[in-house]
């Protein structure tokens, strides 16, 4: 690319994130965040600015969508109403009347309470760390990155280190 080019791109970068709505923004800062400490407090600020309580969950994802028009919240809003049309779901009825506690936030226990949320349950989160310091990599066969990339995973390494096998890193 050109400097005039790159130039160009940056300008329009800064002037696209300065013409965002400040819950844009805020959006947008949650969406990137990776520290576990900071993805709590944004997501605290973004209920906060929108006047949503995430303890009454009744209405509260379809609140929360309509309160953003950023392309990134735009963009996986659209991953998450299209998985949640899946007739698998039974529109968030399976199982609208169970809670489900999930100990761990790691990938799997994440997974686990994305499906069980899919399917109207009230799900609860435990994790017993408050920062995730280590290079969290997992093997994931071509079949688990599509899903996981159409809930929205970010990162994904292909060929990490020497090898041939995907991974994705936390």
């Amino acid at each position: 690319m050109s400097d005039l080019a790159s130039t160009a791109a940056g300008e329009q970068q800064a002037a696209s994130s300065q013409s965002q709505s400040p819950r844009d923004a805020l959006f947008n800062q949650f969406y990137d965040e990776t520290d576990l400490q900071l993805i709590l407090k944004t997501f605290g600020e973004l209920c906060s600015e929108i006047g949503l309580d995430p303890a009454q969950q009744e209405g509260f994802y379809q609140a929360f969508k309509s309160s953003f028009t950023s392309w990134k919240a735009e963009a996986l809003f659209q991953l998450l109403d299209a998985r949640g049309k899946q007739v698998e779901y039974d529109s968030q009825r399976a199982c609208a009347e169970k809670r489900v506690l999930v100990i761990g936030a790691g990938p799997v226990g994440l997974r686990a309470a994305i499906e069980a949320a899919f399917l109207g349950a009230k799900v609860d989160v435990v994790e017993k760390r408050s920062a995730f310091t280590r290079n969290n990599s997992l093997h994931l066969w071509p079949f688990l990155i599509t899903d996981l990339k159409n809930l929205g995973a970010k990162k994904f390494y292909g060929r990490f280190c020497s090898s041939t096998i995907d991974h994705i890193c936390e």
